[in-house]
């Protein structure tokens, strides 16, 4: 029985090649010369070849005496004459396909061109768009060298203005809805499934097998949907992204055909978005999105003096909120009615290009997804709007992984050089070229990202990777068992925020929560790290945690909060007053950002701690007195 299963196998094997090659013998002829004498070899081959071209001249040589060094070039005839040959016989099958369908009239030959035109259609379609991911703005150039970076800079900053942030906030609320669709369909083939779960259970008929039976075919049908969603969100990003260059450069044309200012005509939204519009019911949450609240944060604001001969100005803010606060809300309001996106955005639009940047410190954990806890919610928020100037959130963080995972492999051949950065693999450059005029914001931005990595990587006995970021089969490559170490951070870089564009994600655990944290913890280095980062690089402002936890828990007493604050005031006063980055004549503004659940009497005790701590700026009094003689 098993030989002839295996003599069946060997049959089909054949017969198979025989359908994709059928098996000929053709004559190769191979020209050289030896000793100032030409010569000619001829053997007869039988192609497909079974072994390869560069094993076969080995054997051709040895056997024919031919000298060694004309190995190459046998090598290489040898490859043409196969490739020749392989291609003449795929017309040959092909012609021969054609006349045997020619038999039976010609609709069934119509009909089998047009599958086939089909077919090559959608796949040439499905690579181009493939083949473009990523690299969406060098698609659109302008002449002279001018990018879409200069092209956004120029009309954020003109009387366009106002339609390029409606027109971002018409592309976020389209991708919003498909968010909100996608989350609602999964949720309710979720509760489907764990009906059928609990049916099957209280039924007592089914078995335990059937029952993982039915789980697994659950897990297969929700890949199937969750890739589904994943291919309508990409497909529709992009389209976005090359609809919007193209509108953003025949607005730029428009303006520098008129001087400056650009036509109605030109300022009209893409058809693609007035369709949109137009289908959208009255009622329907693509034109009726929430508009915010007024900000009511709590907070408060103090000027001090930095130096000891040379005084520098800053501002300090206290505030009451969370960090997501400072990222959600970019693009909130009705869509297609005339009303602008919040003034945060605006600022933060306005400031993209240009040397006022804002950060913010994120507390993370040690794995890098977006499964739990802050990140997702984060990873949410990025999601629901379109990137236009930077990579995707994903892919930022996929790009960070592995060039820290490929600077920890070059490390370790090393013998541990901590110095040894040179195999650091930097995200991807802006896809731009810029003028001087803009070029310094962006490269400031770069240099950050990679001030990000080497502050991970610098530190001694530490391995700085990230973990996996498996939301869709792009990231299955990535190592899931690899995790960042208290105290390091990682960064990166957005434009869809609302009042934040640099986001450093910093390491902590629950040793934060500790009565005493020393001077020299790990979160604490991390810290100032992430502040030398930001004063390196044009981050004018920076919000930070004041208490280094997201939320308030029980355990954080009075007592605890009050140390905790002035700890994080005198860490934050002694790197601003030892880094000379901070001494120059430009002023920085320094958020601290306190928990929500905090009481007014707290917020106003560490108001009271901020002129103890800190130089603050004594008021004048201009007013004058009279003396009587």
């Amino acid at each position: 029985m098993a030989n002839v299963a295996g003599q069946d196998q060997q049959r089909k094997r054949k017969i198979k090649d025989q359908l994709v090659y059928p098996k000929i013998e053709k004559e190769f002829q191979f020209c050289y010369q030896n000793s100032g004498r030409k010569k000619m070899l001829r053997v007869n081959l039988v192609i497909p070849l079974a072994s390869r071209s560069y094993e076969l001249a080995h054997r051709l040589i040895a056997a024919h005496n031919i000298p060694c060094y004309m190995l190459d070039k046998l090598a290489d005839a040898l490859d043409q004459f196969v490739l020749s040959t392989l291609c003449q016989l795929q017309i040959d099958k092909a012609v021969g396909s054609i006349n045997h369908l020619k038999q039976f009239g010609g609709d069934i030959v119509s009909n089998v061109a047009d599958n086939w035109y089909k077919c090559l259609q959608e796949q040439v379609a499905d690579f181009a768009d493939n083949s473009s991911k990523g690299n969406v703005v060098q698609s659109v150039q302008l002449e002279g060298g001018l990018s879409i970076a200069q092209v956004y800079h120029a009309l954020i900053h003109s009387s366009a203005m106002e339609a390029v942030l409606q027109l971002e906030c018409t592309y976020a609320s389209v991708v919003r809805e498909i968010v909100k669709q996608r989350n609602l369909d999964l949720q309710q083939f979720e509760e489907q499934h764990q009906q059928q779960i609990q049916i099957a259970i209280q039924s007592g008929i089914a078995s335990d097998r059937k029952v993982s039976r039915l789980a697994a075919q659950h897990m297969e049908e929700l890949q199937m949907k969750n890739a589904k969603w994943i291919s309508t969100l990409s497909d529709l990003k992009d389209n976005q992204k090359r609809e919007f260059y193209t509108w953003m450069v025949r607005v730029y044309e428009s303006m520098q055909e008129n001087n400056g200012i650009p036509t109605e005509r030109t300022l009209s939204m893409p058809h693609s978005i007035v369709a949109t519009l137009s289908r959208a019911a009255p009622d329907s949450n693509l034109n009726n999105d929430t508009i915010n609240q007024t900000d009511t944060r709590m907070q408060e604001s103090f000027t001090i003096y930095l130096g000891t001969q040379k005084k520098t100005m800053h501002n300090l803010r206290l505030m009451i909120g969370h960090p997501l606060d400072l990222c959600g809300g970019a693009y909130a309001g009705s869509v297609g009615r005339g009303i602008a996106p919040p003034p945060q955005r605006l600022q933060t639009a306005l400031s993209l290009y240009s040397s006022t940047l804002n950060g913010l410190i994120l507390l993370v954990d040690d794995k890098a997804n977006c499964y739990t806890g802050i990140k997702s919610d984060f990873a949410m928020i990025c999601e629901e709007s379109n990137e236009f100037h930077f990579l995707s959130h994903q892919e930022q963080l996929h790009h960070i992984r592995r060039s820290i995972k490929k600077s920890e492999t070059s490390q370790a051949k090393h013998d541990g050089d901590d110095n040894d950065n040179d195999s650091i693999e930097l995200l991807p450059e802006d896809q731009h070229s810029y003028d001087p005029s803009v070029s310094d914001a962006i490269t400031n931005m770069d240099s950050a990202v990679q001030v990000g990595y080497l502050e991970s990587l610098n530190d001694k006995n530490r391995s700085s990777t990230l973990s996996s970021l498996r939301r869709d089969s792009f990231w299955d490559d990535d190592d899931e068992s690899l995790n960042l170490s208290l105290g390091d951070f990682y960064l990166t870089r957005h434009s869809n925020l609302s009042e934040v564009h640099i986001v450093y994600h910093l390491v902590v655990n629950d040793t934060v929560k500790s009565d005493r944290l020393p001077n020299r913890h790990p979160i604490l280095a991390g810290l100032r790290n992430v502040l030398n980062a930001a004063a390196s690089h044009d981050i004018t402002t920076m919000t930070i945690p004041l208490l280094l936890v997201n939320e308030m828990t029980e355990e954080m007493t009075v007592s605890w909060c009050v140390k905790r604050a002035e700890l994080v005031f005198k860490c934050v006063k002694g790197f601003m007053m030892e880094n000379e980055m901070w001494s120059n004549n430009q002023a920085r503004i320094v958020q601290f950002l306190i928990p929500k659940g905090i009481s007014e009497d707290m917020f106003n005790t560490f108001a009271g701690m901020l002129p103890g701590i800190f130089r603050m700026a004594a008021a004048l009094n201009l007013s004058t007195t009279t003396t009587t003689s």
